[in-house]
């Protein structure tokens, strides 16, 4: 999870050692599950619902035989898809490198809260406690 924060954040390490870094912060600091990264898949899954009808009127419209017109909404489906994923990713990416100063030196990066990081990874609830 924190393996690009940590190559990104200087230091000459090596991928492996960013990857073993990452999974001892995960482990100390959070818990096992990830609830950001939920949070985020979830808003943006109700973003892709638009799109998703979008792309289904204009493939509807191309098999009803407005080619031009079909053509054109499920191309701008397709670019609304991809402008989606990227910023999905982006979005995604901000949040890794706040969460991952948040867990190493405790600084709050501009748009989150401390609360928002200090929930951002949150241990998974066992249904039967032993």
């Amino acid at each position: 999870m924190f393996v690009l924060p940590a190559l990104a954040a200087g230091g000459q390490r090596s991928a492996i050692e960013a990857a073993r870094e990452s999974g001892r912060i995960a482990r100390k600091r959070f818990g096992e599950a990830i609830s950001g990264q939920t949070v985020i898949a979830a808003a943006f899954a109700l973003l892709y619902i638009p799109v998703v009808v979008i792309g289904l009127i204009g493939y509807t419209a191309f098999g009803d035989g407005s080619q031009a017109f079909g053509g054109l909404v499920v191309s701008l489906a397709i670019l609304l898809g991809l402008f989606l994923s990227v910023t999905q990713s982006a979005v995604d990416g901000v949040f890794r490198v706040a969460l991952y100063d948040f867990a190493v030196d405790g600084a709050v990066m501009a748009p989150f809260t401390s609360d928002d990081l200090e929930n951002g990874l949150r241990p998974k609830r066992r249904l039967l406690k032993r």
